[in-house]
């Protein structure tokens, strides 16, 4: 019977009374002296023994107790007959006695010497894992220690407490990695926190147990997704650093659970110096210590910064890491977790190098992994790398038993993945590709539905199984699901972008171009229109609409609540302001940094949840409905222009009227090579001007034309009052010149010619901004900001005739900080005390950061991160006479984020700023031109557009040769 439990491990073989029954017989037929009594004392102890395993608390102390008692019975040369743990429990001690019969003494179960057997097993597990083994340490650490959990006098006990709390933590958090069961993370968690109540602790004791307390919350957070554990996770860790004072290189366990947990926070919220500083702690690690376990965290974040940053390096060390942590892990108990991260490593260079013989190698890994793996807790996550390996082997070499084994193992992963697991969201996702792959997508549909409505999923991993399962619905025809799809992808973009612009913000929205633009094509397909219109609103320029959120009015909220409002401001202004200033050598700043604003952005979506439960701000900072969004047109048209691979539109909105126009010719293929053309020409305007001309022209035939011919303007004679128009494209289009476009051989063939252009970044935006305070003042104060000279640049001579219009204009009001006197801190302070800004400088446009986009001044770079940490002020118009300053980059065109855009959400309503590169003599006539006609409107911002409109027609009628410098310039705002 016992052997049968041992091969089949059954527990109804063990746990009724019958074999209990049977075994007592057996004793007591067998005679003392007997040679086959040690046999039988030693099955029914055993008995006894297995059954103190299965059963629970307090059962399975009765169970115990009769196998110890069994067992001391046999005879001290018969120890091979007992389990190791038995062997340790009637041996606790160098001395231990003997009773009577020569045989072992019976161990007191006293707290203390518990303790002691406690720690002998968890240390022989160490040497020799064994499951057994590990639950019956755990059992008597936690008849030692683990009343004093929950004592209120437990801060008074002794070092000793202290320390068998402590290993009464790593026993659970042990038994919880090798089984997955959450009762034994959140117990190992509760006796880690009592170890650090528990007596006086040194530095360094204090240290680690900060460091293992950080370690196992991070894993808390890894399986339940709560964020509250991913922000104490980080701050253990840095209370380990601040304990242990280790200088630059800490003890290698300490650096492995820096690293796992900054890697944690890089998984949430993108931030790249918490990925590099894993990187660094993983190093140490590894470079110290050299376990398998070190070799392969450090082989995961190299895989994860590859990702993020596309470094080839990072990608080979990766595989390295990975292969060195197979190649110390013969027989360790973790193996296939390093054989599938190694499988998973060269799978990802074989993305990029195209080497078959690294995705045969990733494949048999992979599926080694699986092998070992057999009743392991993450047995589905091998099974889901080696599904995503075969079915990569298949797209290479159109194997079909590869695509039918990944089918199979992403099945199995799936259905073996608890459903409360965050992971299943991407196990989901997974059988959803390999089924796709199979030509099977009306299975895939619902798993990836399932997988983007996993409330505990990753957000990442949900967003990407939302466009999945979007865009396939899409592709069938069936918009409707389409559209559901999309609203689900936008509100994960919104969580996962909740801090507002950053670095890391953009290049998520970068990774999911175009998501917008597929999600409107699908409501206009569906008859949806209104639909099409809010989900415009809602899912572009996501970081920019949360930058305005920052800087909204609170007024009705402080009239009615003003501590909240007071709260809402304080927060407010936390997220806008700059970095606190950090010594060149704190290598933690950045990650301070980092770990401030992200909860701050907790904190700010936590307090918008409160006060939009009050009555009458349900829809506080909300995106605004179509209803609302449709005022927009009132003072003129609103034009947007959406291009996506199902249909290309403009969507019309006059005077509260919605209109679709059809844009056929604009397909994605046709903008991006147009966009492309332009880029080309902008960067070569001073030599050949053709180029540009065949972007104008198209431009008018495929989008600019049909629009106004739709609003009855096109090919009207240009008599009286033009109208205002504003446009409002998305993607590559925004990259374009839309109010330049025309046809050269046509008469009022053009928009110049038909309309008043002007761009707004958002809907929002510009019905926020015509909300605003009024435009005229009484002696409006000018800050001119001027660099002939700057520091390595050429020198720009125009400059001084810029100057001097502005001393011409604004008389007794005008502030001047030139060349040297330009800083940083000069142009920011005048900004803060003036309605109108002028900067007739150089700037440079960064097309991998558009924040780091810059004016570049005296003393360094004013860039656009600057800017959007400058508050509202008095702000009314501020011109950007220098190049490029309204442009951004294609691998952004979904968050057009460039100097023009800044100084709007700092406060300044309307904006003039440049498309492409202008010579500064082009730049120095078109301010003169535009200063006198802004003057004869009275200096009226409101007038900003058309004093800007005024200029440019004057100037190309005076020189037709240089059309092109003077519609560089556009206006934004309302």
């Amino acid at each position: 019977m016992l052997d049968e439990y041992a091969t089949g491990r059954d527990p109804a073989l063990i746990l009724g009374r019958g074999p209990v029954a049977d075994a007592a017989r057996l004793v007591e037929l067998a005679e003392p002296g007997s040679p086959e009594r040690d046999d039988v004392l030693a099955t029914a102890g055993l008995l006894h023994w297995y059954r103190y395993l299965l059963l629970p608390e307090p059962d399975d102390e009765r169970e115990l107790d009769r196998s110890l008692d069994l067992f001391a019975k046999v005879d001290n040369n018969r120890a091979d007959l007992m389990p190791v743990a038995v062997r340790q429990l009637l041996r606790p001690s160098g001395d231990a006695g003997e009773d009577d019969d020569g045989h072992p003494s019976r161990p007191d179960p006293h707290r203390t010497e518990w303790g002691v057997l406690g720690e002998r097993l968890l240390a022989d597990y160490w040497d020799s894992p064994d499951p057994e083994v590990l639950h019956t340490a755990i059992t008597f650490l936690q008849h030692a220690w683990g009343a004093f959990e929950d004592d209120p006098g437990v801060e008074s006990r002794s070092v000793g407490h202290a320390r068998g709390l402590h290993l009464l933590a790593l026993a659970r958090y042990e038994s919880y990695r090798r089984g997955d069961d959450l009762s034994d993370l959140h117990a190992a968690v509760d006796a880690a926190r009592a170890s650090l109540r528990a007596g006086a602790l040194d530095d360094l004791a204090a240290g680690y147990r900060f460091s293992h307390l950080s370690l196992m919350i991070r894993d808390r957070y890894e399986r339940l997704a709560r964020f509250a554990d991913l922000d104490e996770a980080v701050r253990l860790a840095q209370a380990a650093v601040s304990a242990i004072g280790f200088g630059e290189k800490p003890p290698a366990d300490l650096a492995t659970n820096l690293g796992l947990v900054r890697l944690s926070r890089f998984r949430h919220d993108r931030h790249l110096p918490s990925l590099d500083e894993a990187v660094r702690w993983l190093e140490l690690a590894a470079a110290d210590d050299g376990r398998a376990d070190q070799w392969s965290n450090l082989s995961v974040a190299l895989r994860q910064r590859y990702g993020a940053t596309r470094r080839r390096d990072d990608l080979d060390r990766a595989v390295a890491a990975a292969a060195e942590a197979v190649g110390v892990a013969e027989g360790h108990p973790d193996r296939a977790r390093y054989l599938s991260n190694l499988a998973l490593a060269l799978a990802g260079r074989h993305e990029v190098t195209g080497n078959v013989d690294d995705l045969d190698r990733a494949v048999a890994a992979a599926a080694e992994a699986v092998g070992v793996a057999e009743g392991h807790p993450d047995r589905a996550r091998y099974l889901s790398n080696l599904a995503v390996a075969l079915a990569g082997r298949h797209e290479v070499t159109g194997n079909v038993d590869d695509l039918d084994r990944a089918v199979a193992a992403a099945a199995e992963a799936a259905r073996t993945t608890p459903h409360d697991h965050p992971d299943r969201a991407d196990r989901l996702a997974t059988l959803a590709g390999t089924l796709q792959a199979h030509g099977r997508s009306d299975e895939a549909l619902p798993l990836l539905r399932e997988a983007a409505r996993q409330d505990i999923g990753w957000p990442a991993v949900r967003l990407a199984a939302a466009r999945g399962w979007a865009r396939l619905a899409a592709e069938r025809g069936d918009f409707a699901e389409a559209v559901t799809g999309f609203t689900t992808a936008t509100t994960l973009v919104q969580l996962l972008v909740s801090g507002g612009l950053s670095p890391q913000a953009l290049r998520f929205s970068h990774a999911f171009q175009g998501l917008t633009a597929d999600a409107v094509a699908s409501a206009l397909h569906s008859g949806e229109t209104h639909r099409a219109l809010e989900l415009w609103e809602q899912g572009r320029n996501i970081s920019l609409e949360r930058e305005l959120q920052l800087r909204s009015d609170v007024t009705p909220l402080a009239a009615r609540h003003p501590e909240l409002a007071d709260r809402f401001v304080r927060l407010r202004d936390d997220l806008i302001a700059p970095p606190a200033e950090a010594s060149p050598d704190e290598r933690f700043a950045a990650i301070r940094q980092a770990d401030r604003r992200f909860q701050l952005a907790r904190e700010w979506n936590h307090l918008l949840s409160r006060i939009r439960e009050l009555p009458g701000f349900a829809d506080f900072l909300r995106p605004p409905r179509a209803f609302d969004l449709l005022g927009v047109g009132d003072e003129g048209p609103v034009v947007m222009i959406n291009v996506s691979r199902h249909r290309s539109d403009a969507l019309l909105i006059t005077d509260g009227v919605l209109e679709v126009v059809p844009l056929p010719r604009a397909t994605p293929e046709a903008v991006r090579a147009v966009t492309a053309d332009f880029i080309a020409a902008s960067q070569r305007m001073r030599a050949d001007r053709s180029e540009l001309r065949g972007v104008l022209t198209w431009l008018w035939d495929a989008i600019s034309g049909p629009v106004l011919a739709r609003l009855g303007l096109q090919g009207h004679p240009d008599t009286g009052k033009r109208p205002r128009l504003w446009w409002c494209p998305a993607g590559e289009v925004a990259l374009l010149p839309l109010h330049a476009a025309g046809r050269e051989d046509e008469p009022r063939g053009s928009v110049p010619d038909l309309v008043i252009s002007s761009y707004t970044p958002t809907l929002r935006a510009l019905l926020q901004a015509r909300q605003s305070r009024p435009g005229t003042r009484v002696d409006p104060r000018m800050v001119a900001v001027a660099l002939e000279k700057t520091p390595g640049l050429h020198v720009l001579p125009a400059v001084e005739r810029d100057l001097r219009t502005l001393v011409e204009r604004f008389p007794g009001n005008l502030t001047s900080l030139t060349d040297a006197s330009a800083t940083r801190a000069a142009v920011l302070a005048a900004m803060r005390d003036s309605e109108f800004l002028h900067f007739a400088c150089h700037a440079a446009t960064d097309p991998t950061d558009p924040l780091a986009s810059s004016l570049l001044l005296a003393d360094g770079r004013l860039t656009v991160a600057d800017l959007l940490r400058q508050g509202a002020g008095r702000g009314e118009l501020a011109v950007l006479a220098a190049c490029q300053t309204a442009a951004t980059d294609m691998s952004f065109s979904d968050e057009p984020v460039h100097l023009a855009s800044a100084l709007q959400l700092a406060g300044y309503r309307h904006v003039v700023g440049t498309l492409w590169n202008v010579l500064d003599q082009a730049a120095a006539q078109l301010t003169e031109e535009f200063y006198a006609a802004f003057t004869r409107y009275g200096q009226d911002s409101r007038q900003a557009a058309q004093a800007l409109d005024d200029a440019i027609r004057t100037l190309r009628h005076r020189f037709p040769d240089q059309t092109y410098d003077w519609l560089a310039y556009v206006h934004m705002g309302p």
